[in-house]
């Protein structure tokens, strides 16, 4: 999580708005416990008219303490729905807000884009200091899932990247399936590099946005993303000049996984292959189903045939 608030005046103004609304409506509610700020207002780049995007912990949860979507009047000090007419306050808060139970996520409940928007949220307010723990617990992204995720998305994008696999496409349609198919490759990519990153998922028209934002690990990024997005028709060569640019950027990462010792220097997309599926009798493990079959067979003969 964020430690302190972002030097941008319209997302401090809000900041301060945000915890003179907590003073005055859910300070004094005992079922209350703490408030997270997240994506523009936390990020630093909100707009004067940005609304503010947040968490409301409770413990336990109330949903009638306070609305989840509203505008609040600190001139009136009232709520108003969006929809509602609003009055003149040159103070008036909008807030899209998502209220929580804190045990929940304290039990490890929380779901992967709750752990992104916390990842990245700024607390601005807690009762006890009971809640920044659970929160930096809940928004850890560990070594171990990182690593899994990167070699099955390794192997899932290469597999979308299979000219046969994708032209196949135009015998059983049009170029449209074809670019269709692609286009899935596309979406693991993004989440490769979301796991490269060490970052949970944002919301999917969020990523390239947050991606982005991040350190390019070995250059080009921005030049893949601008070739593979790129729909001039669905032929064939359109096509192969789409999967020609994914590939390339693909080709550094397996090395960039290689020198990290994640993929192995030899055969690594049958490695991820194997780690992917783990079952014996694939193609990768023929050997050791034949042994386990075998001796499963030997097994059967040694045993007596029960009677009829």
């Amino acid at each position: 999580m964020q430690r302190s608030a972002p030097d941008n005046p319209h997302s401090r103004r809000k900041i301060g708005q945000v915890r003179d609304f907590i003073a005055a409506r859910l300070a004094g509610e005992p079922s209350f416990r703490g408030a997270v700020v997240t994506d523009s207002v936390a990020h630093g780049d909100a707009r004067a008219d940005s609304d503010v995007d947040m968490f409301l912990l409770f413990r336990p949860l109330d949903l009638a303490v306070v609305p989840g979507d509203f505008v609040w009047s600190p001139r009136l000090e009232r709520y108003f729905g969006r929809s509602e007419q609003l009055p003149k306050d040159p103070d008036l808060l909008h807030v899209d807000a998502q209220r929580v139970d804190l045990d929940r996520l304290a039990a490890g409940e929380a779901s992967e884009l709750e752990r992104h928007l916390l990842a990245g949220g700024l607390l601005v307010w807690e009762r006890d200091g009971s809640c920044a723990e659970i929160l930096e617990r809940v928004s850890e992204y560990p070594a171990r899932l990182r690593r899994e995720r990167l070699i099955d998305l390794y192997y899932q994008v290469n597999y979308h990247l299979r000219p046969a696999k994708a032209l196949a496409w135009y015998e059983r349609g049009d170029g449209r399936l074809a670019h269709a198919h692609f286009a899935a490759g596309i979406d693991y990519f993004l989440k490769f590099m979301f796991a490269w990153h060490g970052a949970w998922l944002t919301w999917p028209n969020k990523r390239v946005q947050y991606l982005r934002a991040r350190p390019d690990p070995v250059g080009g990024f921005e030049e893949c993303l601008e070739q593979i997005m790129l729909v001039r028709d669905f032929g064939e060569a359109e096509l192969n000049r789409r999967i020609g640019a994914l590939t390339q950027y693909m080709e550094k990462m397996e090395s960039l996984l290689q020198s990290a010792q994640i993929l192995p220097p030899e055969a690594p997309l049958d490695f991820a292959y194997g780690q992917a599926h783990p079952e014996i009798g694939l193609r990768h493990s023929m050997e050791e189903w034949r042994r386990a079959n075998a001796q499963r067979l030997r097994k059967n003969r040694a045993e007596p045939k029960p009677d009829k």
